[in-house]
């Protein structure tokens, strides 16, 4: 046992962006499975179209077939795995960073060449976040492309 808690322990685990920096991500949803009850809930998210991020410890982007696969290795049922926006949405998010990367340069005097640029992806940026907002209005854009998924899994 890996996590030090007694078998059949908790009502409910939560485990938020967190199992990509995990080096066997098999282990976890193991773990946890022992140590929830019956009938108790497992709520994970993860990233998708994310930049790497605590590096040297970003490990892993999962899709939901590894999501689900690797969930009912571990015992878990009801696996219900949805999308966390879509593309439309992931181009918003990178646009947005992007504009904060040229805005707001590490050295200042790469900011005296970067802010025309910024500016620019500024408003790319708007355009997308507004474009993002009326695809999830409309139900448009691809899921095959979404920032991240919401994991919804019982444990038996």
């Amino acid at each position: 046992d890996i996590m030090p808690s007694a078998d059949a322990t908790f009502d409910a685990a939560l485990c938020i962006e967190a199992l990509e920096h995990v080096p066997d991500p098999e282990l976890l949803p193991r773990e946890t499975h022992r140590i929830l009850q019956a009938g108790a809930l497992f709520i994970l998210t993860v990233p998708w179209s994310a930049r790497r991020h605590h590096i040297p410890h970003d490990f892993h982007r999962f899709t939901p077939e590894s999501l689900g696969l690797m969930l009912s290795r571990a015992g878990f049922v009801d696996v219900d795995i949805r999308e966390r926006g879509n593309d439309v949405g992931a181009m918003a998010n990178k646009l947005t960073l992007l504009t904060l990367r040229l805005l707001y340069p590490k050295r200042y005097w790469h900011g005296l060449m970067t802010w025309r640029m910024g500016v620019i992806c500024g408003l790319l940026a708007a355009s997308f976040i507004a474009a993002a907002h009326l695809s999830f209005a409309m139900n448009l854009g691809s899921k095959a492309g979404p920032l991240g998924y919401f994991v919804l899994a019982r444990k038996q």
